[in-house]
């Protein structure tokens, strides 16, 4: 994966193709969303905005890491806004990047009106500190799990998981990235200079941009699935990332509900797959 400056990569979804890109593709990025439509309105093409990076957070000298849950407006696209939740901010999360053999303390605050938790997924730790169902955060409240990070490298996330509530409140933006690193990147050559040749990529799909109904789901979708009809790559519509003309990582995360995507370059050169949970 060499001499990248301005490529395009495409999301197919298993179903129907959608554009998810560092670079759309015009009338195919028309035709892939028109494919995913529920037939509500047109779908126009857009001018690609920036490929939007998710705070980079690391422990502080005391070693915690402090996340704040908390509801917001987000603008997918230029003229839009929905109601929408986050972590540290109105929509998404950040990357925390943790190091093999610290330890380090997970501060979680909910600022919301309702309960919630955080799931570490991926993270290796004792089931009383994963933030499943039973390790519920009250409004108002501080979760603090303090856990040893004693695992290879690797690329997790963390997300809700309140029972009855999971699927909603992630759909709405709750959920952020992670990374274990072990120090040996550059033994292995690979890129980690975050944001220029590592690049975490959060793709989703949304039915509404627009208003607060983003999350209506039918008997249809509680059966099935709930697909939208916009493909969101890091919060922002078909975003477009410059990137140095050498090897580039990109981290891929599939934060959508429901959908699954095959990922390809649209002049077919090959990806270069190193894992994959």
């Amino acid at each position: 994966m060499t001499g990248i400056t301005r490529r395009r990569l495409l999301a197919l979804g298993a179903s129907a193709a959608c554009v998810a890109a560092l670079r759309p593709l015009g009338a195919f990025a028309q035709d892939a969303h028109q494919h995913m439509r529920h037939g509500a309105v047109d779908v126009p093409v857009l001018k690609a905005p920036p490929l939007p990076l998710p705070p980079l957070v690391e422990p502080d000298a005391s070693g915690i890491v402090r996340l704040k849950v908390q509801k917001g407006r987000h603008s997918f696209a230029k003229g839009s806004e929905a109601a929408s939740a986050g972590i540290n901010g109105a929509y998404l999360g950040p990357l925390v990047r943790l190091m093999s053999g610290e330890s380090v303390t997970l501060s979680v605050e909910n600022a919301m009106d309702e309960e919630t938790t955080l799931h570490w997924h991926g993270l290796f730790v004792p089931s009383h500190l994963d933030g499943g169902p039973h390790n519920v955060i009250a409004p108002g409240a501080k979760w603090e799990p303090k856990v040893a990070v004693n695992q290879p490298a690797s690329f997790n996330w963390f997300h809700p998981h309140l029972h009855g509530h999971t699927a909603r409140q992630a759909h709405m933006g709750i959920a952020g990235l992670m990374i274990v690193r072990d120090g040996k990147d550059a033994e292995r050559g690979l890129p980690e200079t975050y944001g220029v040749d590592d690049l975490p990529l959060v793709l989703q799909d949304r039915r509404v941009i627009e208003g607060d109904a983003v999350y209506a789901p039918d008997i249809m979708d509680l059966i099935h699935g709930f697909r939208g009809d916009w493909l969101i790559v890091n919060g922002a519509i078909a975003p477009e990332a410059r990137v140095p003309s050498a090897m580039v990582r990109l981290r891929l995360l599939n934060g959508a509900n429901a959908r699954n995507f095959h990922i390809r370059f649209a002049d077919g050169r090959p990806l270069l797959p190193m894992v994959a949970s």
